[in-house]
């Protein structure tokens, strides 16, 4: 109980940092690699934010994200992870990237609009980039990423369920969402 106490209590503290980050451009994108284990290639690259703290050290995810989420924080992370990642696509021509999406966003119509705008001035070509959702969040919210879905797979993107099977959805189910692909 005093563990639990103690996480909620340095919720703000994260909010608070994950915010200053956000303001002074303090995160930093890496990808990790994902090959075929057939012949070795890679497949396309999963992109993964991390915080830099005041000293100059990297933060994992863990630490920041479940504040960034409480105090709704997501959609402006989202943001700045999307904008970067299309920027390394069209500095990167044949590069693949994925992109978590948080389940907060598919209901931010206006981050959609964003997006959409974001992916229709870079000229990525199809397949380029991924957004990856979660089981859970996809599940929770189906109309919004039915929409997200829709209108960004008309501009080349694809979707990704990821975490599958974490969750309590049938595979039945699963096979309705919009999906391309199923981690």
């Amino acid at each position: 109980e005093l563990c639990a106490r103690r996480q909620l209590d340095a919720l703000p503290r994260w909010a608070d940092r994950a915010g200053d980050a956000l303001r002074q451009d303090r995160l930093r994108l890496l990808a990790q690699r994902i090959v075929s284990l057939a012949t070795g290639e890679t497949q396309h690259e999963e992109v993964l934010v991390r915080l830099v703290d005041e000293s100059g050290g990297l933060v994992a995810p863990g630490a920041f994200l479940g504040a960034a989420e409480s105090f709704g924080l997501m959609p402006a992370l989202d943001r700045w992870v999307v904008t970067r990642a299309i920027r390394v696509l069209t500095a990167s021509p044949g590069r693949r990237l994925f992109v978590n999406l948080s389940g907060t966003s598919l209901g931010d119509r206006a981050l959609l609009a964003e997006f959409e705008s974001l992916v229709a001035g870079s000229g990525l070509p199809p397949g380029a980039l991924t957004f990856e959702i979660t089981e859970t969040a996809a599940i929770a919210d189906v109309a919004g990423l039915q929409r997200w879905a829709r209108r960004l797979k008309e501009l080349g993107c694809r979707f990704a369920l990821d975490d599958f099977g974490t969750g309590y959805s049938s595979f039945a189910y699963v096979q309705a969402l919009p999906v391309d692909l199923v981690k």
